[in-house]
């Protein structure tokens, strides 16, 4: 079967396909701050897709984490969302405005099937982090 036939039928959209037999679901979304060990490697694929063609000094790095992961067939399906810094623009040629870091909020789902990492969703958005008097 196609790779992506096998997703469909995991994720229930495919028409005749199987529900997967009810497994217990994890916890609700784990507090904010570093990725637990249970999220690391889906965290860590997720942030390099997000950099992915980037030059080495803009690659944004990751700040805090939360998510949680549930049972999908043969894998497991992580739900996360993840605050990440990106660098300064220091060309004046490039950068319209002068800017400092920019911190934006990210909504990842990541699909681990028999080791195999598949990025399903990436939403990120600017967070404004100043703190009104």
């Amino acid at each position: 079967m196609a790779p992506w036939l096998q997703l469909l039928s995991l994720l229930g959209l495919l028409p005749g396909a199987a529900a997967a037999p009810a497994q217990p679901q994890a916890a609700s979304f784990q507090a904010w701050g570093p990725p637990s060990p249970e999220l690391l490697a889906p965290t860590r694929f997720a942030l390099d897709m997000f950099n992915r063609g980037r030059a080495a000094g803009t690659r944004a790095v990751l700040g805090l984490v939360r998510g949680r992961g549930r049972r999908a067939g043969q894998g497991s399906l992580y739900s996360l969302e993840a605050t990440l810094e990106e660098p300064p623009c220091n060309d004046p040629t490039v950068c319209r405005l002068p800017a400092s870091k920019k911190t934006l909020l990210c909504s990842f789902e990541v699909l681990d099937e028999l080791g195999k990492h598949v990025l399903l969703r990436k939403d990120c958005g600017p967070v404004d982090t100043k703190v009104p008097d």
